[in-house]
């Protein structure tokens, strides 16, 4: 059973934050106060430190100075160091900035893998990519039905002005002006609807005017899933076991960085310049920014710098046993420390400049929603928690899913969509259910058709997948190794029309006998 090895997959400095608080409930230590106090000292240095961070903030390019974000970068820097980790010039780029394009450094965060750059940027023709970006845009600005999206996007974008996030609009003859008229290249903004239409993100095509292809990157991202609070449930529980205590009730909770790219400062802001169009002015704008764009392949591994350090401070200095997704950051603990643990993370990442979103913070509770799975801690004491994609996810999946067949289409664009939908919900409850049924929408992903048909194929694998998801169960996963052999069930299908019964199924259940476990 994979849960009788202790920990697994559990990172190393989460692991031992585990250990960490298994001595001291098993001391009786108070978590919380340790904690506290660490924090007060923290605090104590903060202080001391902040002549130092004024200092460099001077040290800033203009177009840095002014983001609404001040780090405190002596304080980060002197954590670095004193907890070991890797990437001693991260403080440089908080103070200069770091590279949108070329030649991204290796930060030491992650394994090593070498994707050199197709092109250089600089070799480029901008003059003649922004007459061709132009000339793009004003063709769809002018497509009645691309009205709606180009007019959220453009909302969207005059509410990162006013947050200080972007600046302008500005004419293609004022960036000439400040960066030179080869000294700049812009990206197409779009938009993309979420949760049904209700709301819109607005995306950068880096890939289309060339920035991501003229990168080179040299490490490999390593992020967490969405069972992260089940595997550390399964840690306590071993540690627990093996110091001959009882299990402990599990908490969980969230916490979400607002704007996390566009907060991490950039070296580069000609090369993070954004076209759109206007609707009521009716003509392409441009609008600069201090931070990364959505869309830019630099953009990942650098602001993962900066999670990676508030998450291992956290495990280090306070031993808290988090992780994160990206900008998105959770706690899970038994339940007489979550709180404490939770707060101590929300508080050092204060201090280091960089606060949660108020908005979007889930204080730990037995119920958690990681990365849309919902984890229910209720039976963590008992020995065992359960898994599910959140229901209201699927239902609003469900309901695409009866639009579309009511459309009778499907562009390739939007089965590619569904099929990763699918795909996501189908993983997490119990196995990998419906492969089978996939193959019609995978077809129609990989046809490249603007408005393909739905095929008879198609229509009734998306009605199997409407009538399934949700009489789905959870996935009950086990914290401890069962003391029982498991039932093994082998099963095949075939369709031989030659036949005279074409269709056939057959499986085989293998039930160990009592004597020989």
């Amino acid at each position: 059973s994979p849960v009788s090895q202790d920990g697994i997959g559990i990172h190393p400095m989460a692991r031992a934050a585990v250990s960490y608080i298994a001595e001291a409930m098993e001391a009786r230590a108070d978590v919380g106060r340790e904690r506290q106090a660490k924090l007060a000292t923290l605090k104590r240095r903060a202080t001391d430190l902040r002549p130092v961070s004024d200092r460099l903030a001077e040290l800033m390019p203009a177009h840095l100075s002014e983001m609404p974000v001040t780090y405190h970068v002596a304080l980060i820097h002197a954590i670095i160091c004193a907890c070991d980790m890797p990437d001693l010039e991260f403080a440089e780029g908080l103070v200069l900035g770091f590279p949108a394009v070329g030649d991204i450094p290796p930060s030491g965060w992650w394994p090593s893998e070498c994707r050199n750059a197709e092109s250089d940027i600089n070799s480029m023709d901008h003059a003649q990519w922004h007459d061709t970006l132009e000339a793009s845009i004003k063709a769809e600005g002018n497509n009645f039905l691309k009205r709606p999206g180009l007019e959220a996007c453009y909302n969207k974008t005059q509410e990162e002005v006013a947050k200080g996030l972007m600046k302008g609009p500005f004419s293609r003859e004022e960036l000439e002006l400040k960066f030179g008229q080869r000294g700049f290249r812009a990206m197409r903004r779009f938009p993309v609807w979420q949760d049904d239409g209700q709301k819109v993100r607005c995306c950068d095509n880096a890939k289309a005017s060339g920035h991501n292809t003229a990168t080179s990157t040299f490490e490999s991202l390593k992020c967490e899933r969405p069972d992260f609070p089940a595997r550390v449930a399964q840690a306590f529980a071993h540690e627990a076991l093996s110091r001959n205590r009882p299990i402990p009730l599990m908490r969980a909770g969230t916490d979400d960085q607002a704007d996390a790219y566009r907060m991490l400062p950039c070296s580069q802001p000609h090369m993070t310049v954004v076209a759109l169009w206007n609707p009521e002015a009716e003509q392409v704008e441009y609008f600069t920014m201090g931070g990364f764009n959505f869309g830019l392949t630099s953009a990942v591994l650098q602001y993962n710098r900066l999670a990676e350090i508030f998450s291992s401070a956290a495990q280090i200095i306070f031993g808290v046993v988090n992780a994160h997704y990206f900008d998105d950051f959770c706690v899970c603990e038994p339940y007489e420390t979550a709180k404490s643990g939770q707060n101590s993370l929300r508080e050092m990442v204060s201090l280091l400049g960089l606060p949660f979103s108020k908005a979007k913070a889930v204080d730990v509770a037995e119920l958690v929603v990681f990365l849309g799975v919902e984890t229910d801690f209720i039976n963590s004491h008992r020995g065992s928690v359960s898994m599910r994609v959140r229901p209201d996810r699927v239902q609003k999946l469900v309901g695409r899913i009866e639009s579309i067949i009511q459309e009778g289409s499907l562009p390739s664009g939007d089965a590619a969509s569904l099929v990763g939908k699918l795909q996501f919900t189908l993983s997490w409850p119990f196995g990998k259910t419906g492969r089978a049924g996939m193959q019609p929408l995978h077809a129609l992903a990989a046809s490249n058709e603007s408005d393909a048909s739905l095929t008879a194929g198609a229509i009734a694998a998306l009605s199997f997948f409407a009538a399934l998801i949700p009489e789905l169960p959870p996935h009950v996963m086990n914290l401890v190794a069962p003391t029982r052999r498991p039932t093994l069930i082998w099963s095949d299908g075939a369709w031989e029309p030659e036949q005279s019964h074409p269709g056939m199924v057959g499986f085989l259940l293998a039930t160990p006998k009592p004597e020989f476990e």
